[in-house]
């Protein structure tokens, strides 16, 4: 490796780290840099400087931020301003303002630097900072979905898209009402003019059920269908694993453990099984739990055309009664998935655990094992909640197991609770849909206990491996979540204290004290909105070559490992797992490894990111069409936020609508400070929390998937 490459790792490490200015010869002594190295010093900064990772200005080095710099995708409004979401940021509410003036050429899509206006002064709650476009660091795909629609004040049809129009290059009198397309903008049109883009690809017709799905996971680069050679590469493998492969596995050292008493627990449709389990309690009172999960690492060689293209995908991603795979069916439903009564190669995760949920010993090792049963998870609440005769018979030579599984599961979770780890089980979003595709319920729901025995068992193995392989000192890739930012922490306060519930906040907010606000407003009325607050004021979780810690699980090491069908990083990091098992990473792996551990963190954070947003998008899409036949009927709710503009009301069925101030009959002025919204006129006051009745669904727009209500008037 050459010194400007072995500089450029180095210095790619310290920006993960860096949050403020630093002395460039306080950066040499840091670093033990070489003669070598320091020689090649300002063309390597130079070039993280362009790429905006670090910046460097005269003798100080430091992350962008401290030179107020922010860097993220833009989203520019027709009316030509726009918002600027910092990366690792997920919300809105977190944007920069960009006035229209400043925006500097940038379109919707855009990776852009931006440096912050008066970056001293401080900002109210709800306020937004403003900034400048300094410059286009990417030009994004700047791509959007939009439907064919006539355009009555131009008498013609264009593509529709986030309430504005759009001329198709090269489409003219061609369009087809109602196609639904991925297009790429290619001039942005001076309010009031349409503006021109180029159509990518036409996904179908929305009357089909299938067609929003499908264009919603295409703008974010989510390919249901395989490239040929992949699809050729998977055809050649295996589907069972035969004789002659467990005999030369043996020979290798792969321990056969199909002895065994082993299970799987999972959901009615899951076909992608990852992870089995065994359980037996020791002489010695503690537990012996075995998290098995599938090798597959083993059919998935580095470099081949399925690695790529599982890659690129970085994830499987589920819209709703859909699933898009990370790898072809042959290896994520087939010789992969621990199917019942198939010998499958595993890596093995044996801890012994104590009556605290203190692992005491541990052993990891590649195994061949053969499930004996599957059990979902209604089947499971059913014979601990809901016990009948059937289910009982069914299950009764299984009994003793799963009772150590449910005692143990309980132990680990009153241990992460001691910790300090934080528990979000709030309610959640089920959308139903009928054979065809269209919803035909939307619910709220929660995770059962049946839920959190594989999640207890699968936190305690990723910890146990994370912490495993730090100390070997290996290029790995951890799961990172950093602490909450202070300004958020006293927002979050400010709000929950005026809604009458207790926040302790200080400048070095721990877990517990979330915790804390969390089981004060478990079951209440105001949970799911406080609750959905909270989790937006936390940081989100990343992959990083670093091991920085797991805030909300109170965690000092942590790694994902136990899902390698579905997550690229877990099947990284088997692979250096593996190599470390077979006699340890020789030296040119090892710098393979780590050059690239940081770049695959980066672009596996991305994608992991690309799936959540994809999948949201659906539920959004789905709920709208559903929620379109009670346009015009009411509803009763309670108001989950509030905003400069309106304020947005979410109903028991977990649906959520906007009512904006402008259809109300007063002015309303926002308080940031209190979060709430008064009326000039006759003094009405809305508030978080509370509750409203008779409200008017008003508008359903599936193609925007927004949907607007009404007050009643009075």
């Amino acid at each position: 490796m050459t010194p400007y490459e072995t500089l450029e790792i180095k210095l790619r490490d310290l920006a993960t780290k860096l949050h403020g200015k630093i002395n460039v010869n306080k950066v040499y002594e840091m670093l033990e840099l070489t003669e070598s190295e320091i020689a090649v010093f300002n063309e390597v900064a130079e070039k993280l400087t362009d790429e905006m990772v670090l910046v460097r200005q005269g003798n100080k080095l430091g992350d962008p931020a401290s030179f107020n710099f922010v860097v993220g995708k833009i989203d520019v409004n027709k009316r030509g301003y726009a918002f600027v979401i910092p990366e690792g940021k997920a919300s809105w509410s977190e944007s920069i303002y960009i006035n229209s003036k400043d925006v500097n050429g940038a379109m919707t899509g855009d990776k852009v630097v931006v440096s912050i206006k008066n970056p001293k002064r401080p900002t109210a709650p709800g306020e937004k900072k403003e900034g400048v476009v300094k410059r286009i660091l990417v030009k994004g795909a700047r791509s959007f979905s939009g439907v064919v629609r006539w355009n009555p004040i131009r008498e013609e049809l264009m593509v529709w898209a986030d309430d504005d129009y759009w001329y198709a290059e090269g489409y003219a009198g061609t369009l087809e009402e109602g196609l639904s397309m991925i297009c790429e903008a290619v001039e942005k049109g001076e309010f009031p003019e349409p503006g021109i883009c180029r159509i990518v690809e036409v996904v179908g017709n929305i009357s089909d059920p299938h067609t929003g799905i499908s264009t919603i996971l295409s703008l974010y680069g989510f390919v249901e269908e395989f490239p040929e050679d992949v699809i050729k590469e998977a055809s050649m493998l295996p589907q069972e694993l035969d004789e002659e492969t467990i005999q030369k596995e043996l020979e290798k050292g792969r321990k056969d453990i199909r002895n065994l008493l082993t299970v799987t627990i999972d959901s009615e449709d899951t076909k992608d099984v990852d992870d089995a389990i065994t359980i037996e309690m020791l002489d010695n009172g503690n537990y012996m739990l075995g998290v098995h999960i599938a090798d597959v690492a083993h059919y998935v060689r580095e470099g081949s055309a399925i690695d790529k293209e599982a890659y690129k995908r970085g994830t499987s991603v589920y819209p709703v009664g859909r699933v898009v795979p990370m790898l072809p069916k042959e290896l994520s439903n087939g010789i992969c998935s621990l199917n019942k009564n198939r010998d499958r190669l595993a890596l093995s995760v044996m801890m012994e655990v104590d009556e605290m949920g203190n692992v005491v010993d541990h052993e990891i090792f590649e195994s061949i094992i053969n499930v004996d049963y599957a059990i979902t998870y209604n089947q499971l609440y059913r014979i601990f909640e809901k016990p009948d005769y059937e289910i009982l018979k069914e299950f009764g030579d299984y009994l003793g197991q799963l009772t150590l599984m449910k005692n143990l599961a309980y132990i680990l979770h009153e241990r992460r609770r001691r910790r300090g780890a934080i528990d979000f089980n709030l309610p959640e979003t089920k959308v139903e849909l009928d054979a065809e595709g269209r919803p035909i319920s939307v619910s709220a729901y929660r995770t059962t206990f049946a839920n959190n025995i594989i999640e207890e068992f699968m936190l305690l193995c990723n910890e146990t491996v994370a912490e495993r392989f730090y100390w070997y000192n290996v290029p790995f890739i951890y799961r990172v979540h950093d602490e909450p930012e202070e300004e958020k922490m006293i927002t979050l306060s400010r709000i929950v204290t005026n809604l009458g519930y207790r926040f302790k906040n200080t400048s070095k907010v721990h877990p517990k004290s979330i915790q804390s606000l969390l089981d004060s407003i478990k079951d209440k009325p105001e949970e799911r909105i406080i609750g959905t607050m909270t989790l937006r004021s936390m940081q989100k979780a990343v992959y990083r070559a670093t091991n920085d810690g797991h805030f909300g699980l109170a965690l000092k090491y942590y790694s994902h490992f136990t899902a390698p069908i579905r997550r690229y990083p877990d099947l990284f990091i088997h692979r250096i797992i593996k190599q470390v098992l077979h006699g340890g990473l020789n030296h040119k792996l090892e710098e393979k490894y780590s050059k690239y551990a940081g770049e695959y963190a980066k672009h596996l954070s991305d994608r992991e990111r690309a799936a959540q947003e994809a999948e949201r998008d659906c539920i959004d899409l789905k709920i709208c069409e559903y929620m379109k036949q009670f346009e015009g009927k009411k509803f009763t709710g309670i108001i989950s936020n509030i905003t400069s503009f309106g304020m947005f009301i979410e109903l028991p069925n977990t649906v959520e609508g906007l009512v904006r101030f402008a259809s109300l009959y007063d002015y309303y002025h926002f308080d940031p400070e209190t979060m709430t919204a008064y009326g000039e006129l006759e003094g009405r006051e809305f508030r978080i929390g509370q509750k409203i009745k008779d409200v008017i669904v008003a508008r359903v727009d599936i193609t925007s998937k927004t949907i607007e209500f009404l007050l009643p008037f009075g």
